[in-house]
């Protein structure tokens, strides 16, 4: 798919709130797709709230080149006049994010006041964060991880913007856990 058609089907998609499924390719590498609703989108980002078999599960962003196929079939359909049904659609409000660029978002979701995840997908890379975003430049962003006991590091971790392919926010697991954070 070319940009163009994808940044015309993206548009579509958030201008109808349609459910689809988003399959995404980094390093050539097919990587897991999800289903869910476009909430918004620049030339270069999409912000996508994950729902699965009719449970919300947080918001991603993730570059728009990285998307392969966009699909909506009779499912995806079914699925979203379900969701409708039981006012999960309607329940999924935009947050204020600025998809200029990873710093305008990593600002946008500080200002927020959420902790969020951020992931590397690339094999040979692959990486798992998650903690407060602390600081924000033009190149990287600078968090505290916490693990899955709720204790922070006592380093923070600074991730190029570069070694990024995804992240996610206000999701149940980060928003619980984050609720019982050790030594805050």
């Amino acid at each position: 798919m070319s940009k163009v058609s994808i940044l015309n089907k993206i548009n579509d998609f958030t201008i109808k709130r349609k459910y689809c499924k988003i399959s995404r390719i980094v390093n050539k590498e097919e990587l897991s797709s999800k289903t869910g609703y476009i909430v918004d989108f620049s030339n270069d980002f999409v912000l996508f709230k994950e729902v699965d078999d009719f449970f919300v599960r947080g918001f991603l962003v993730f570059p728009i080149h990285q998307v392969s196929k966009i699909r909506r079939n009779k499912n995806d359909v079914f699925f979203d006049k379900i969701c409708k049904l039981e006012g999960i659609k309607d329940s999924i409000k935009k947050p204020n994010i600025e998809l200029n660029n990873w710093e305008s978002i990593f600002n946008s979701i500080h200002k927020l006041g959420f902790n969020v995840i951020i992931i590397n997908e690339i094999s040979e890379q692959d990486s798992f964060d998650i903690g407060p975003i602390l600081k924000v430049t033009s190149n990287k962003v600078v968090t505290n991880y916490f693990d899955a006991t709720g204790k922070f590091d006592e380093d923070f971790t600074e991730i190029q913007y570069s070694d990024i392919t995804h992240i996610d926010f206000d999701d149940i697991y980060t928003n619980t856990i984050s609720k019982y954070l050790k030594n805050k």
